[in-house]
């Protein structure tokens, strides 16, 4: 069955895109097979006025969380009960799948999940394929490692504190066919060991070995300029948040090919909103600013070094939902100041080249899954447009007008940000 979205105002995705006014996409079963200003087949579907962007991709999601803030950590309870017991593990699944939902009906077409409870986010990735479940495009590295007592320990990773206990955790992993590996290299702005290096460089150097001979790439949080030496020098190819930068840890990225997560979102309310709303202590507020502005620096240089950089939000974290990715654009194209077209482009084609799926989708073109967005404002003039979605289009199913309830308290917080937004 063919449909042709008609008389669209279309930004492909590409780098250097330009709009294109009054153009017809048609689409047959899963994909795009022809675009043009003639052509009429199958269901119309008028866009008249309306602008069509691909569909986005969250490079960093944590879909065991819904990212309300709750200052009692209600999320190391749900990560016990999912790792214990059959019911804990279904209500986990539920969970997790209605936050992947939500997710594609805020137009994020793919995401990429940095950690979560069990094999969860593996099995409902596969559901999604064989059309069982309905959400997005999905890569999983499933359970995340950490040392013993490390970052985020309590709240789904496998704890790890010397090399038997990675073998067998790497093994655990592996069984359940993730589509890479995560690891904790060193600690957090939202506690005070943010300087402490937590995982050794031979545990680092065993686990990226492993990895790449089961031909997975190996991604680390990190948020030290001494972590991001240390993970590079020992196999991760992919920063995720990153740090301060100099020119030794610019030519390691280089030298490795690896590749740089930009992730503001995540450290925002951390670093700017009052500390009566997130009950941290000024030192941690401290830390936290530092790596907001680490990150800033390491982006910034990372791009004009031409070192591959992907856009993700830390979906899950605390005061980030599972519906607000555009905010991470807004802020990205701001921070980094670069054109709202880039900034797309990024969280488009360039987010698919970095997962290695950039023939499937991240633009909108013939021979491409049909996955994009129908907006009623250009997204090119105001990254804002993307909040509201007219429709989001995945593997060709059309979903109009899609619902998304958004928190009234996480809404208030961020529109407080953004009006004293540098």
């Amino acid at each position: 069955m063919k449909i042709t979205f008609a008389h669209c105002n279309l930004l492909d995705g590409n780098e250097n895109m330009i709009l294109q006014k009054n153009v017809n996409i048609i689409v047959e079963n899963e994909k795009i097979v022809s675009i043009d200003k003639d052509n009429l087949e199958g269901t119309i579907v008028d866009c008249t006025g309306k602008f069509v962007c691909p569909g986005l991709i969250n490079m960093h999601v944590h879909l065991s969380s819904d990212g309300l803030y709750n200052h009692k950590n209600t999320d190391s309870k749900i990560a016990r009960l999912v790792n214990s017991n059959p019911i804990g593990r279904y209500i986990g699944f539920r969970i997790c799948q209605s936050f992947a939902y939500k997710e594609l009906m805020s137009g994020v077409t793919t995401i990429r999940c940095v950690g979560g409870l069990s094999d969860v986010d593996s099995q409902i990735r596969d559901k999604i394929k064989q059309g069982k479940l309905i959400g997005p495009r999905m890569l999983v590295a499933n359970r995340a490692i950490t040392v013993e007592n490390g970052y985020m320990h309590n709240q789904g990773p496998m704890e790890i504190h010397q090399l038997d206990d990675c073998k067998e955790a790497l093994n655990k992993l592996l069984k359940t066919k993730p589509d890479f590996v995560k690891i904790m290299v060193t600690g957090t702005s939202t506690n005070n060991r943010l300087k402490d290096i937590e995982m050794p460089a031979e545990l680092i150097r065993y686990i990226t070995n492993v990895s790449h001979r089961n031909h997975l790439p190996v991604a680390a949080h990190v948020q030290t300029k001494r972590g991001i030496k240390l993970a590079l020098e020992n196999g991760v190819d992919i920063i995720e948040y990153g740090s301060y930068a100099d020119d030794e840890e610019l030519l390691l990225y280089i030298r490795k090919g690896a590749k740089l997560i930009s992730i503001l979102s995540g450290m925002i309310p951390y670093a700017h909103f009052d500390n009566t709303t997130t009950y941290i202590s000024d030192s941690v507020k401290e830390n936290a600013k530092y790596v907001f502005n680490g990150v800033i620096d390491n982006v910034k240089k990372a791009i004009d070094h031409q070192i591959p950089v992907g856009i993700g939000n830390d979906a899950g974290r605390p005061f980030i939902c599972h519906n607000d990715f555009y905010r991470e654009l807004v802020y990205f194209q701001k921070y980094m100041n670069v054109s709202n077209e880039y900034t797309l482009f990024l969280a488009t084609k360039n987010n698919a080249k970095l997962l290695n799926i950039d023939n499937l989708t991240g633009t909108v073109e013939p021979g491409k899954y049909a996955d994009f967005l129908i907006l009623d404002e250009n997204p090119a003039e105001d990254l804002k447009a993307l909040r509201n979605i007219n429709t989001v289009v995945f593997n060709g199913r059309v979903f109009k007008n899609p619902t998304i309830k958004r928190d009234y308290m996480n809404e208030t917080l961020w529109k407080l940000y953004e009006d004293t937004m540098i």
